[in-house]
């Protein structure tokens, strides 16, 4: 076996296995194991290339909109963004959009290492990991304690509630709750998707074993308290249960409703925390509103190309300061991935980025559509349409897509969706440009 042949069999199927755990649980794990994949990937074209080799690839006409976006952040950075000290520099701008080359990079990497029977053990890995971390977010709520780090460093939601007890958000093993909650969120997809709609299982229990991490990955949810997150899995429920039997969608509504009755019931903290989503007097409400007033101004002085992908947030405080909200609020990002972009990117980067999350949910669509039904590939189909959905719901109130650690498991995953659809769709070809 040769060295090429060998990182393709051996080693790249080993680092995105490890580069999956890193995403539930390590941002240095996820840059470290991501662009050592891409290393790889990189190597094995350059040397196939050499040899006049064709290699393996995948597109389809809407990555374009991934690249047209890359060029108008280097535009951005070059042109609009403000140079330090006030900015951040054009390297760094452009170097925050590296995601494009990892996306592309990644996707290279699971189209050479797929296989089905592979991809199942996989994600069944994946759940696992996911449901042990999920339980470990619960104990972090109760108990406010790190066990791993044995620190008591777990974020407070209030000093004390009615009857004098603390209460927590768990962050799981990241560094904060809010980018926990959206990648359990986006995790739990995998089970519920699978459970409903795979039929053909080893044992009857082993379907309720998937389904009952589906359940902890739930309860991990409540744990980091994150109101945006309890709605973009809601709504990604729903979605789910659209592909499914009347009667499958009754049980799952009826089961959701006495389960979120019970925790209301029994732990009056969370129905507490869902009420004051909807407190305009609340001051995390009213800053998210004042911070989207002015991520809009921010647009509006500079709509066609922005004011620099993510030197939107550092000029935040000038702007507040005219506003004469500067000592009231705090600086940060638009806590709307849409605003975000606009302000960003202005109208292009905006329309490239809504042409490329669009191309994605039509593609997860298609291949749920041209997948035969009660099958794993249907369920996995159905588990990335709800990611994505997940996602984009919650990037309505909070800039999840930014997120570093949110952004690797949104684009690993639909990476995965791109090999997935070439690989299994009836129409689905190698080297597809559609």
């Amino acid at each position: 076996m040769n060295v090429i042949a060998m990182i393709k069999s051996k080693v790249l199927p080993v680092t995105l296995l490890l580069y999956g755990i890193a995403l539930l649980s390590s941002m240095a794990g996820m840059e470290i194991l991501g662009w050592l994949t891409a290393a790889l990937v990189l190597v094995v074209l350059v040397v196939e290339r050499a040899k006049g080799i064709k290699s393996e690839t995948v597109w389809f006409k809407f990555d374009w909109s991934l690249v047209a976006l890359f060029v108008v952040v280097c535009l951005g950075a070059l042109t609009v963004a403000p140079a330090p000290p006030v900015g951040s520099g054009a390297v760094q701008v452009i170097g925050s959009a590296r995601f494009v080359f990892l996306f592309f990079l990644m996707r290279l990497a699971l189209l050479w290492t797929y296989s089905e029977t592979s991809w199942r053990r996989a994600v069944n890995i994946l759940i696992g990991a996911a449901t042990i971390i999920a339980l470990y977010a619960v104990v972090q709520y109760f108990t406010g304690y790190e066990i791993i780090k044995r620190t008591h460093k777990v974020v407070t939601v209030w000093s004390t509630f009615a009857n004098g007890q603390l209460y927590y958000r768990a962050p799981g093993l990241f560094d904060h709750p809010i980018r926990y909650a959206y990648s359990v969120a986006m995790s739990l997809c995998f089970p519920f998707a699978l459970a409903i709609e795979q039929t053909k299982w080893k044992s009857v229990w082993t379907r309720y074993a998937v389904f009952a991490c589906g359940l902890a990955m739930t309860f991990g949810v409540f744990a980091s308290l994150t109101r945006g997150a309890w709605v973009a899995v809601a709504v990604a429920m729903l979605v789910l249960c659209c592909f499914q039997s009347w009667k499958k969608v009754l049980a799952i509504v009826g089961a959701a409703a006495v389960v979120s009755g019970l925790l209301a019931i029994s732990r009056p903290e969370l129905l507490m925390r869902a009420q004051s989503g909807s407190d305009a007097e609340k001051i995390s409400n009213s800053i998210r509103i004042e911070l989207w007033k002015v991520h809009f101004k921010m647009f509006e002085d500079s709509p066609i190309i922005g004011v620099g992908y993510g030197e939107n947030e550092t000029l935040v405080g000038t702007y507040l300061k005219k506003s004469g909200k500067a000592e009231d609020l705090v600086g940060g990002h638009a806590h709307n991935n849409y605003l975000q972009m606009l302000a960003g990117t202005g109208v292009l980067g905006f329309s490239c980025y809504m042409i490329f999350i669009c191309g994605y949910l039509w593609l997860a669509f298609r291949l749920i559509r041209e997948t035969p039904a009660h099958t794993w590939m249907r369920g996995f189909a159905l588990a990335v349409l709800c990611v994505q959905i997940v996602m984009h719901v919650g990037g309505l109130t909070e800039c999840n897509f930014k997120s570093a650690q949110l952004n690797h498991f949104f684009m690993f995953t639909l990476a995965a969706l791109s090999v997935a659809f070439v690989k299994t769709s009836r129409r689905g070809v190698v080297s597809a440009d559609r």
